[in-house]
């Protein structure tokens, strides 16, 4: 069940400590690194697994929230093996479903996939991108200074 509020979504287990200097997020040999710099008040929540169980099939979703409680920032991570266009319908459901819960938050969108052969600049991948600006993709590793 989606958390209907900040507050119920923070009874839900950080996956790292409260000033980490790192948060790494990682599925699929593929790796989101959360580099807080000024060690702010930061949390890790694993939505597929945590926030809703793995059998919870009939709702999709990202695998991470990463939160910069002190800068008010809201990351959704998915980390994927190929299918982009399946990390855009989890990303959008997922943005939806928290928005109440993440009302005072500022929300990106990232993808970290694992292929060798996938082309993120084919034609409806560029649209997309364009038309969320919130979103950024890359392959394998992602590193950012949240």
């Amino acid at each position: 069940m989606w958390p209907a509020n900040y507050k119920e979504l923070l009874k839900f287990p950080s996956h790292c400590a409260v000033d980490a200097e790192q948060i790494i997020s990682e599925e699929n040999e593929s790796k989101h690194i959360a580099i807080n710099i000024n060690k702010n008040r930061v949390r890790q929540i694993k939505i597929d697994g945590d926030v809703l169980k793995r059998s919870d099939t009939f709702d999709i979703r990202v695998d991470y929230l990463v939160l910069n409680e002190t800068k008010k920032f809201a990351y959704l991570i998915e980390l994927k093996g190929r299918n982009i266009k399946h990390a855009f319908e989890q990303l959008e459901n997922t943005d939806k479903k928290m928005q109440t819960a993440l009302k005072d938050f500022k929300i990106y969108w990232r993808v970290v996939y694992n292929s060798r052969t996938l082309n993120v600049r084919n034609n409806k991948i560029t649209k997309y991108l364009k038309n969320h600006p919130q979103l950024k993709i890359k392959n394998h590793i992602m590193r950012e200074n949240i």
